[in-house]
């Protein structure tokens, strides 16, 4: 993030001018420090991301008078190395008295925010089992202005007609990338729900599966902290998170989103956790899952995710093992050290965030808010007093630094604002 401010010309020679000119500037630094101390959970945001690749969608009617209502929609994504594979089943039923025919479609194009339109990848589609004569159609995207070539994105559209009283079965299958970073090797996938509300009524039930290739734990899923899954009404079950509602009339908070892992990155750790299970006295098998470890973990500056914490902690333990099975493996010995650093600098990090925000917020009325321990490291990370536990602020007092965190830093915007254009008006009082 960057931060601009204007020189008027002739500050340099009016003393008041540069007072104010030096008010600007301190009101500016203010800014940046309020939004590194309390944007906790929007740090992430403010970074330049990666492209977005094109979302599940649920497929829409572009007919707003109709009878047909979804009574069910269910969906299963199942994540693979590089891709998830979408399958949806949707059963219309038509709740009035006679028969409705017109086009079914979906939005198989996405702006993904980088000036390019990404689509979905092997697109079908099927009626009551039967293969649909797909045709493909540009059309700007939901609230889109018509004026913006960004907003006009291919959708399959597809003929379907609706018998009265009766229920027609209609499946698509797809495949969508998820979004990447370099400096991580999680990935993030959308399923958009809010494109089935165009149906008569509500959505009567549904489900949508994320399947992975293995169970899921906060270590390969983030299912904790500000990254969490969302909408928060899902559960794990086994390799599986799964969210279940009824009477759903969706809207965009209830589009559902996940990050996870690249399988092959959590496979590494599988495969060298095994190893070292098979002959733990290897220095070898004890470097190889160190680097497993840290392949697994954000590397985008410093450590901020607890589940992250954890797996550095193990990852640090392994570099030692094979330290000290093979005194002369200089490559553990290279990484212990560069490693060991970077994580104590993350601790002592997130102390000083967590206690900047926790006192920031005590006041007489609010004397209670304590900073907890989160995550407490072994003597591997050398003795260091204060890099030895990681603190937060606790999540109701989170909550409230979140909700604080927008107006605060619109009002110091907006004093910086009124002083700027109140040395822009001296200024050119005076040079008039």
């Amino acid at each position: 993030m960057r931060f601009f401010h204007s020189r008027v010309a002739t500050e340099k020679d009016d003393p008041l001018a540069e007072k104010w000119g030096d008010v600007m500037k301190r009101l500016m630094i203010v800014t940046s420090v309020l939004i590194a101390t309390l944007g906790m959970t929007h740090s992430a945001l403010a970074d330049a991301a990666p492209p977005e690749p094109a979302p599940g969608d649920s497929i829409q009617t572009g007919y707003i008078d109709t009878k047909v209502q979804m009574v069910s929609e269910n969906v299963v994504i199942t994540v693979g190395d590089d891709r998830a594979y979408v399958k949806a089943n949707f059963q219309l039923r038509n709740q009035g008295t006679s028969e409705e025919s017109f086009n079914v479609r979906f939005p198989t194009g996405h702006y993904d925010g980088y000036f390019e339109i990404v689509t979905v990848e092997n697109f079908a589609a099927f009626v009551d089992e039967n293969p649909a004569a797909i045709t493909t159609i540009t059309q700007p995207m939901p609230g889109c202005a018509y004026d913006d070539p960004l907003c006009n994105i291919p959708w399959a559209s597809w003929h379907v007609v609706f018998p009265p009283g009766q229920t027609v079965a209609v499946d698509v299958i797809y495949q969508i990338r998820p979004r990447t970073n370099k400096a991580s090797p999680f990935g993030d996938y959308w399923y958009v729900l809010e494109t089935g509300a165009g149906w008569y009524g509500s959505i009567g039930e549904g489900t949508v599966t994320v399947t992975l290739p293995y169970d899921v734990t906060r270590f390969n899923t983030r299912i904790e902290e500000a990254r969490s899954p969302s909408p928060s009404y899902y559960v794990i079950s086994g390799s599986s998170i799964i969210w279940r509602f009824r009477d759903l009339e969706p809207t965009r908070w209830d589009n559902i989103y996940i990050e996870t892992i690249s399988p092959p990155v959590w496979r590494d750790v599988l495969t060298a956790r095994e190893a070292v299970r098979i002959n733990p006295r290897s220095a070898t098998a004890h470097l190889l899952l160190g680097r497993a470890l840290s392949a697994s973990i954000d590397h985008w500056g410093y450590i901020y995710i607890s589940a992250d914490f954890a797996v550095a902690k193990e990852m640090l333990q392994e570099y030692q093992l094979s330290l000290d099975i093979d005194p002369n493996n200089d490559q553990a010995r290279q990484q212990l050290a560069n490693l060991t650093s970077w994580v104590n600098d993350s601790i002592k990090f997130q102390n000083w965030r967590a206690t900047a925000v926790a006192n920031s917020l005590k006041t007489p009325a609010d004397s209670t808010l304590t900073v907890t321990p989160l995550v407490t490291f072994s003597p591997t990370l050398k003795p260091d007093p204060s890099a030895t536990v990681l603190a937060t602020v606790e999540p109701s007092s989170q909550t409230h630094a979140n909700e604080l965190y927008l107006p605060i830093v619109l009002i110091v915007l907006a004093l910086g604002v009124a002083a700027f254009f109140a040395v822009r008006w001296y200024t050119r009082r005076n040079a008039g």
